[in-house]
């Protein structure tokens, strides 16, 4: 063989090693950890969207609790009165 094969040769197995023993595993590590860093952005988003349908739906409670119980404090007040003018009668 020639110097410069030799020289290319050495270069390769050199290079090729690196490669299997240093590269490869760094890609199979990123690899990973881009699937579970996938795997927590759906886990976020999932926990995101029921915080957000939980938040609008405690909104839309609220209102009717209120409502019920503006309604409820009507009839009240109404019954007193009804209470009122039978009592006053007596």
């Amino acid at each position: 063989m020639k110097f410069r094969q030799e020289v290319e040769k050495i270069l390769t197995e050199f290079l090729v090693g690196i490669n299997v023993n240093y590269i490869v595993p760094l890609e199979m590590e990123c690899d990973e950890l881009r699937r579970k860093n996938i795997q927590l952005n759906n886990k976020a988003t999932r926990y995101k969207n029921k915080y957000n349908e939980l938040k609008s739906s405690i909104g839309d409670d609220t209102t009717n609790y209120r409502d019920m119980a503006i309604k409820l404090k009507q009839e009240r007040d109404m019954y007193r009165n009804m209470y009122r003018k039978l009592k006053s009668r007596k």
